[in-house]
Protein backbone atom coordinates (compact mmCIF):
# COMPACT_ATOMS: atom_id res chain seq x y z
CA UNK A 1 0.00 0.00 0.00
CA UNK A 2 1.51 3.81 -0.81
CA UNK A 3 1.98 5.53 2.31
CA UNK A 4 0.08 8.73 2.14
CA UNK A 5 3.36 11.57 1.78
CA UNK A 6 2.70 15.63 3.62
CA UNK A 7 5.27 17.64 2.25
CA UNK A 8 4.86 21.31 4.55
CA UNK A 9 8.06 22.76 4.31
CA UNK A 10 7.66 24.68 1.45
CA UNK A 11 4.25 24.54 -0.79
CA UNK A 12 2.17 22.34 1.19
CA UNK A 13 1.88 19.42 -1.00
CA UNK A 14 -0.01 15.83 0.19
CA UNK A 15 0.11 12.74 -2.65
CA UNK A 16 -0.20 8.91 -2.47
CA UNK A 17 1.31 6.70 -4.92
CA UNK A 18 3.40 9.85 -6.99
CA UNK A 19 -0.44 11.27 -7.56
CA UNK A 20 -1.47 15.01 -5.79
CA UNK A 21 -4.38 14.81 -3.59
CA UNK A 22 -7.18 17.11 -3.89
CA UNK A 23 -9.65 18.36 -1.43
CA UNK A 24 -12.91 19.84 -1.31
CA UNK A 25 -12.27 22.74 0.55
CA UNK A 26 -9.34 24.57 2.36
CA UNK A 27 -10.61 24.09 5.17
CA UNK A 28 -10.18 20.38 5.00
CA UNK A 29 -6.37 21.26 3.85
CA UNK A 30 -6.02 22.60 6.88
CA UNK A 31 -7.36 20.41 9.04
CA UNK A 32 -5.02 17.78 8.05
CA UNK A 33 -1.88 19.87 7.80
CA UNK A 34 -2.72 20.85 11.80
CA UNK A 35 -3.47 17.51 12.63
CA UNK A 36 -0.36 16.45 11.07
CA UNK A 37 1.89 18.82 12.75
CA UNK A 38 -0.01 18.15 16.20
CA UNK A 39 0.34 14.93 16.95
CA UNK A 40 -2.34 13.44 19.74
CA UNK A 41 -6.43 13.97 19.97
CA UNK A 42 -7.90 17.04 19.64
CA UNK A 43 -11.15 18.16 21.39
CA UNK A 44 -13.55 18.54 18.70
CA UNK A 45 -14.94 21.90 20.79
CA UNK A 46 -11.30 23.32 20.15
CA UNK A 47 -10.73 22.44 16.15
CA UNK A 48 -13.88 23.78 15.31
CA UNK A 49 -13.23 27.38 17.30
CA UNK A 50 -10.23 26.96 15.55
CA UNK A 51 -11.16 26.49 12.05
CA UNK A 52 -14.87 28.41 12.41
CA UNK A 53 -14.31 31.56 15.17
CA UNK A 54 -16.82 33.65 13.94
CA UNK A 55 -19.53 30.72 13.50
CA UNK A 56 -22.26 29.67 16.61
CA UNK A 57 -21.29 26.83 18.49
CA UNK A 58 -23.65 24.64 16.46
CA UNK A 59 -22.46 25.66 13.25
CA UNK A 60 -19.20 25.39 13.82
CA UNK A 61 -19.41 21.68 15.16
CA UNK A 62 -21.44 21.02 12.16
CA UNK A 63 -18.86 22.75 9.74
CA UNK A 64 -16.07 20.43 11.59
CA UNK A 65 -18.21 17.23 11.10
CA UNK A 66 -18.59 17.97 7.06
CA UNK A 67 -14.86 19.05 7.36
CA UNK A 68 -14.03 15.60 8.72
CA UNK A 69 -16.42 13.54 6.73
CA UNK A 70 -15.01 14.83 3.29
CA UNK A 71 -11.39 14.50 5.11
CA UNK A 72 -11.39 10.99 5.81
CA UNK A 73 -13.10 9.68 2.12
CA UNK A 74 -10.40 11.86 0.61
CA UNK A 75 -7.44 10.06 2.28
CA UNK A 76 -9.30 6.53 2.62
CA UNK A 77 -10.65 6.77 -1.20
CA UNK A 78 -6.94 7.74 -2.19
CA UNK A 79 -5.16 5.53 0.01
CA UNK A 80 -7.20 2.48 0.87
CA UNK A 81 -6.52 3.30 4.65
CA UNK A 82 -8.48 5.11 7.61
CA UNK A 83 -5.95 7.71 8.41
CA UNK A 84 -7.80 9.65 10.94
CA UNK A 85 -8.82 8.16 14.04
CA UNK A 86 -11.91 9.32 16.54
CA UNK A 87 -11.80 8.99 20.24
CA UNK A 88 -14.57 6.19 21.80
CA UNK A 89 -16.77 9.22 22.77
CA UNK A 90 -16.09 10.75 19.44
CA UNK A 91 -14.97 13.80 21.69
CA UNK A 92 -11.62 14.50 19.64
CA UNK A 93 -9.77 13.25 16.50
CA UNK A 94 -6.47 12.79 15.74
CA UNK A 95 -4.29 11.50 12.64
CA UNK A 96 -3.02 8.10 13.00
CA UNK A 97 0.81 8.53 12.09
CA UNK A 98 1.23 5.15 12.26
CA UNK A 99 -1.35 4.28 8.97
CA UNK A 100 1.54 4.60 6.56
CA UNK A 101 1.61 8.60 7.00
CA UNK A 102 4.79 10.08 6.00
CA UNK A 103 5.72 13.82 6.79
CA UNK A 104 8.65 15.82 5.88
CA UNK A 105 8.59 17.48 9.54
CA UNK A 106 9.53 14.23 11.12
CA UNK A 107 12.81 14.06 9.07
CA UNK A 108 13.68 17.27 10.24
CA UNK A 109 13.10 16.76 14.23
CA UNK A 110 14.42 13.28 14.23
CA UNK A 111 17.67 14.51 13.07
CA UNK A 112 17.49 17.61 15.16
CA UNK A 113 17.59 15.44 18.21
CA UNK A 114 20.42 13.99 17.62
CA UNK A 115 23.91 14.69 19.53
CA UNK A 116 25.96 17.50 17.50
CA UNK A 117 28.97 15.56 15.88
CA UNK A 118 31.65 18.38 16.51
CA UNK A 119 34.22 16.33 14.93
CA UNK A 120 34.71 13.99 11.89
CA UNK A 121 34.68 10.30 13.10
CA UNK A 122 33.99 6.80 11.61
CA UNK A 123 30.16 7.43 12.24
CA UNK A 124 30.52 11.19 10.21
CA UNK A 125 29.51 9.37 7.40
CA UNK A 126 25.86 8.21 8.50
CA UNK A 127 25.47 11.48 9.90
CA UNK A 128 26.20 13.55 6.76
CA UNK A 129 23.95 11.65 5.00
CA UNK A 130 21.12 12.17 7.93
CA UNK A 131 21.58 15.66 7.44
CA UNK A 132 21.66 15.95 3.87
CA UNK A 133 18.46 14.61 4.04
CA UNK A 134 17.36 16.46 6.31
CA UNK A 135 18.34 19.88 4.10
CA UNK A 136 16.66 18.43 1.10
CA UNK A 137 13.51 18.06 2.70
CA UNK A 138 13.98 21.78 3.24
CA UNK A 139 12.11 23.21 0.64
CA UNK A 140 11.04 26.63 2.27
CA UNK A 141 9.20 27.74 5.13
CA UNK A 142 6.13 25.87 6.96
CA UNK A 143 3.03 25.81 4.66
CA UNK A 144 4.69 28.59 2.38
CA UNK A 145 1.69 30.32 1.20
CA UNK A 146 -1.23 29.12 2.68
CA UNK A 147 -3.69 31.18 4.83
CA UNK A 148 -7.08 30.85 5.68
CA UNK A 149 -9.64 34.00 5.67
CA UNK A 150 -12.24 34.10 8.75
CA UNK A 151 -9.15 32.39 10.73
CA UNK A 152 -6.92 34.51 12.05
CA UNK A 153 -5.77 31.96 15.45
CA UNK A 154 -5.07 29.41 12.62
CA UNK A 155 -3.04 32.07 10.65
CA UNK A 156 -1.54 32.86 14.47
CA UNK A 157 -0.43 29.00 14.78
CA UNK A 158 1.05 29.15 11.37
CA UNK A 159 3.50 31.98 11.97
CA UNK A 160 4.38 30.40 15.19
CA UNK A 161 5.21 27.41 13.18
CA UNK A 162 7.04 28.44 10.82
CA UNK A 163 9.75 30.46 13.21
CA UNK A 164 9.86 26.80 14.46
CA UNK A 165 10.57 25.16 11.26
CA UNK A 166 13.38 28.27 10.52
CA UNK A 167 15.64 27.80 13.38
CA UNK A 168 15.24 24.06 13.44
CA UNK A 169 16.24 24.04 9.18
CA UNK A 170 19.47 26.49 10.06
CA UNK A 171 20.56 23.88 12.69
CA UNK A 172 20.34 21.73 10.09
CA UNK A 173 22.46 23.54 7.80
CA UNK A 174 25.02 25.06 10.47
CA UNK A 175 25.89 21.11 11.33
CA UNK A 176 25.70 19.77 7.73
CA UNK A 177 27.73 22.63 5.99
CA UNK A 178 30.14 22.17 9.54
CA UNK A 179 30.63 18.65 9.49
CA UNK A 180 31.53 18.92 5.39
CA UNK A 181 34.60 21.59 6.18
CA UNK A 182 35.65 19.11 8.63
CA UNK A 183 35.24 16.21 6.67
CA UNK A 184 37.33 18.33 3.74
CA UNK A 185 34.32 17.85 1.40
CA UNK A 186 34.74 21.54 0.96
CA UNK A 187 32.40 21.80 -2.71
CA UNK A 188 29.62 20.37 -0.54
CA UNK A 189 29.66 22.72 1.91
CA UNK A 190 29.81 25.54 -0.55
CA UNK A 191 26.75 24.26 -1.84
CA UNK A 192 25.31 23.65 1.41
CA UNK A 193 25.76 27.57 2.63
CA UNK A 194 24.75 28.89 -0.47
CA UNK A 195 21.33 27.03 0.06
CA UNK A 196 21.46 28.25 3.45
CA UNK A 197 21.69 31.82 2.38
CA UNK A 198 18.89 31.45 -0.10
CA UNK A 199 16.47 29.72 2.68
CA UNK A 200 17.76 32.43 5.52
CA UNK A 201 18.70 35.68 3.55
CA UNK A 202 19.42 37.37 6.46
CA UNK A 203 21.42 35.05 8.42
CA UNK A 204 24.48 36.44 9.19
CA UNK A 205 26.05 32.86 10.50
CA UNK A 206 25.03 31.05 7.00
CA UNK A 207 27.01 34.07 4.90
CA UNK A 208 29.86 33.65 7.14
CA UNK A 209 29.73 30.18 6.80
CA UNK A 210 30.06 30.64 2.64
CA UNK A 211 32.86 32.95 3.51
CA UNK A 212 34.75 30.25 5.47
CA UNK A 213 34.01 27.32 2.73
CA UNK A 214 34.98 29.37 -0.02
CA UNK A 215 38.06 30.34 1.71
CA UNK A 216 38.53 26.91 2.24
CA UNK A 217 38.36 25.91 -1.64
CA UNK A 218 41.09 28.51 -2.62
CA UNK A 219 38.08 31.13 -3.70
CA UNK A 220 38.87 34.15 -1.42
CA UNK A 221 37.43 36.34 -4.25
CA UNK A 222 34.40 34.27 -4.06
CA UNK A 223 34.43 34.66 -0.44
CA UNK A 224 34.93 38.48 -0.21
CA UNK A 225 31.83 38.60 -3.05
CA UNK A 226 29.63 36.69 -0.27
CA UNK A 227 31.08 39.40 2.21
CA UNK A 228 29.80 42.15 0.09
CA UNK A 229 26.27 40.29 -0.69
CA UNK A 230 26.44 39.58 3.40
CA UNK A 231 26.58 43.46 4.02
CA UNK A 232 24.40 44.32 1.42
CA UNK A 233 21.39 42.18 2.62
CA UNK A 234 21.49 43.11 6.33
CA UNK A 235 21.83 46.79 5.32
CA UNK A 236 18.74 46.32 3.27
CA UNK A 237 16.58 44.14 5.46
CA UNK A 238 17.91 45.27 8.90
CA UNK A 239 19.60 48.75 8.53
CA UNK A 240 22.69 46.89 10.18
CA UNK A 241 26.20 46.72 9.77
CA UNK A 242 27.93 43.00 9.92
CA UNK A 243 29.66 42.12 13.08
CA UNK A 244 32.90 42.21 14.56
CA UNK A 245 33.03 38.28 14.01
CA UNK A 246 32.42 38.88 9.75
CA UNK A 247 34.12 41.64 9.28
CA UNK A 248 37.31 40.10 10.96
CA UNK A 249 36.55 37.33 8.71
CA UNK A 250 36.77 39.06 5.87
CA UNK A 251 40.16 41.01 7.18
CA UNK A 252 41.68 37.63 7.07
CA UNK A 253 40.63 36.48 3.74
CA UNK A 254 42.13 40.16 2.28
CA UNK A 255 45.21 39.67 4.20
CA UNK A 256 45.45 35.58 3.07
CA UNK A 257 44.60 37.28 -0.76
CA UNK A 258 47.49 39.71 -0.26
CA UNK A 259 50.13 37.07 1.35
CA UNK A 260 49.32 34.96 -1.49
CA UNK A 261 49.61 37.69 -4.13
CA UNK A 262 53.48 38.21 -3.17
Amino acid sequence: MEPLILRLLGRPEVSCGGQLLRFRSRKELALLFYLATESGLHPREKLAALFWPESGEDQSRASLRNALYGLRKTLKDSTGQEHLRVARDSAAVSLDLGSGVEIDLGLLDAVFARPLVEVPDSESRSALEELRAAAAAYRGEFLEGFSLDGAPDFDYWVGLEHERWRRRSEAIFDRLSRLELGSGEVGAAVATAERWTHHAPASEAAYRRLMEAYFAAGEGAAALRAFEACRRVLQERLGVEPSAETEALAARIRAEARRSST
